[in-house]
């Protein structure tokens, strides 16, 4: 329905929608309205503008009221919670100068991986104290089989595991210019990001760009015991190992064919996984800013600032340059400023220039290359590294680690820009010589042969 007639012309204070769905269709513009637990979700659509909306809370059963979830206090959740905006199969479409604050928090089951030499395990499973498999997720923005999109300009404040969670997007993707603080993390640690983008078929070509992710909040809500539950309460510093949050993540192909052990894959069956067949991400990640702040207490925070995982058939181009990595907080200062996990028969091509990294505790940057199929398909990678910066307390620029090696699972590395000083690059370091029989890669340092290992 036309909602201007409901509301008229829009004067003073935004008109109010509370506590419902609102299921739109194509051609629709929703713009200067404030919304109270309320959604909006989709059929068929096209041609979609969502713009300079106030979205408070997000459509539940069982809502958290806006001061407890600020206060990071126990909150209620449900199987039937929905983020603010849930579109699929939307072709054509800009969100953009909303705010988004405090989404409610909706459960649902995660997938089963393997767990050691012990059989299945659910993905969220806490240290086999609770084995119900349910996860969290409380998100402004879920996107399912986009085409053409863009999200821009938007404020996020205290997101769940994900602010904006994208999976499978054709097309063009642009997320630009956007501010997105306190995060809240649950019990999965593999999806809990900002920003996340998983495919698994078809091309897309996506842009991350100008975005601002900082000061996500300590403690992670653990895993519910049932589907709809009130009061949970946030784990305990004594109890919690582990704050978990990837602020930029990119999963192109990521399922159990190539991760298959449940703390790697991701929580929720329809996000990314194996791919059947060729699929493309041409992706820049460009100009973003991210600064966690430093949790007292000795709580180790497990971040990498910029993460890509990336498994069997996949084709990536990808370009990650001139994004700030000011520090991932937590006692250790986080892991790493940038990495990429690359595991089967990849073929990756990378650029990764004039980046500054600050304040990780491990290499600015870390480069992973796992063989999981048969040695007569080994992937491909190149990656040419320039340009950028790093301080504070790392192990150096650069580690490359390869598991499982064998033949030639990479190419060659091309490190230019950097200073001749080889303690900046680390060796191509090799989990076990026993599992690496072929060759290496080449290592170029400022164009010149530095490093060629053999096993």
């Amino acid at each position: 329905m036309n909602l201007n007639p409901v509301f008229g012309a829009r004067v003073g204070a935004q008109a109010s929608v509370g506590n419902g769905i609102i299921n739109i269709g194509s051609n629709t513009t929703i713009a200067g309205l404030s919304f109270t637990n309320s959604s909006i979700t989709n059929y068929s659509t096209s041609n979609v503008l969502i713009a300079d909306n106030t979205f408070t809370g997000s459509y539940t059963d069982r809502p958290t009221d806006l001061a407890t979830a600020q206060a990071f206090g126990a909150i209620n959740v449900s199987a039937n919670a929905l983020p603010a905006i849930q579109l699929d199969g939307v072709d054509n479409l800009v969100i953009s100068n909303n705010t988004f604050l405090y989404p409610q928090v909706q459960t649902y089951q995660s997938q089963l991986g393997t767990l050691g030499g012990v059989g299945m395990a659910p993905v969220c499973n806490q240290n086999g104290a609770n084995t119900s498999g349910l996860c969290l997720s409380g998100n402004a923005i879920r996107l399912n089989n986009s085409t053409n999109a863009v999200i821009s300009g938007n404020t996020v404040i205290g997101a769940l595991d994900e602010a904006f969670r994208i999976n499978n997007p054709s097309g063009t993707l642009l997320i630009d210019r956007n501010t997105i603080s306190n995060m809240r993390m649950g019990p999965d640690s593999n999806i809990g990001t900002a920003i996340i983008i998983g495919q698994n078929r078809g091309t897309s070509t996506v842009t991350i760009s100008n975005n601002s992710i900082s000061n996500n909040s300590p403690g992670v809500y653990p895993i519910v015991a049932s589907p709809n539950q009130n009061g949970v309460a946030v784990a305990s510093a004594r109890d919690l190992k582990l704050n978990n949050i990837d602020p930029i993540e990119i999963g192109l192909c990521r399922g159990s064919a190539n991760y298959p052990r449940a703390q790697d894959l991701y929580a929720d069956p329809n996000f990314s996984g194996n791919c059947s067949g060729p699929t493309t991400m041409n992706v820049s990640v460009i100009g973003n800013t991210i600064g966690l702040p430093s949790i007292s207490g000795g709580i180790k925070q497990d971040a990498d600032g910029i993460d890509f995982n990336i498994g069997s058939n996949s084709i990536l181009r990808a370009n990650v340059s001139g994004n700030t990595i000011l520090t991932l907080g937590g006692s250790r200062g986080g892991d790493n400023g940038i990495t990429f996990d690359i595991r089967g028969k990849a073929d990756a091509r990378v650029t990764i220039a004039d980046n500054k990294i600050n304040d990780v505790s491990d290499e600015a940057i870390d480069l992973g290359f796992t063989n999981t199929v048969s040695n007569n398909q080994p992937g491909f990678a190149e990656f040419t590294l320039s340009g950028n910066g790093f301080s504070g307390s790392t192990d150096g620029l650069l580690n490359i680690d390869l598991i499982n090696n064998p033949g030639i699972p990479v190419s060659s590395f091309f490190v230019t820009g950097q200073g001749n000083n080889a303690s900046q690059v680390g060796a191509v370091k090799p989990r076990s010589f026993s599992f690496n029989t072929g060759s290496f890669p080449k290592l170029y340092l400022n164009g010149s042969l530095f490093l060629q290992p053999s096993p």
